[in-house]
């Protein structure tokens, strides 16, 4: 199964995000519009099966809630490299974009490291305090296919 994870530089801990069904430990975000209207946060893409390999993988942001989403003036953006982004690609990223990571791990291997995933989250000037249990970025693949070595 392929899921998202946070790292905790001071634990060095990677944690599961729930990102499917009871989101029982959604992805959140802080915003406080005092201090920023822009949150920019970096998570991991993991296979967590040894088992198995994945084809054709997407990942795309979906809103949980009619709140935060896109038509109601925030800002989701994804972009899939090792490096944080400059402001300059994140500026000729499409808010709402999906990122096409294609097959992680292969037919005689799985693929079980951390491959990171940047989130930019814009909030609109009129958004209230609070933390929200936003972003939810949907993980689809083509094909889970048995790796054979």
């Amino acid at each position: 199964m392929l899921n998202l994870y946070s790292y905790d530089d001071f634990t060095d801990v990677y944690s599961p995000h729930s990102n499917a069904g009871s989101l029982t430990n959604p992805m959140t975000m802080l915003h406080d519009p005092a201090e920023q209207s822009v949150v920019i946060k970096k998570v991991f893409l993991r296979n967590d099966n040894a088992n198995m390999y994945y084809t054709s993988v997407v990942l795309q942001y979906r809103p949980i809630t009619t709140t935060v989403d896109n038509a109601n003036g925030w800002v989701f953006k994804l972009l899939y490299q090792d490096r944080e982004p400059t402001a300059g690609e994140w500026s000729i990223v499409a808010s709402g974009n999906s990122v096409v990571v294609g097959t992680i791990g292969e037919s005689d291997s799985a693929d079980l490291d951390f491959h990171p995933l940047w989130i930019r989250v814009e909030a609109p000037m009129a958004t209230p305090n609070g933390v929200y249990d936003e972003p939810y970025i949907a993980i689809d693949y083509d094909s889970e296919v048995p790796v054979s070595g």
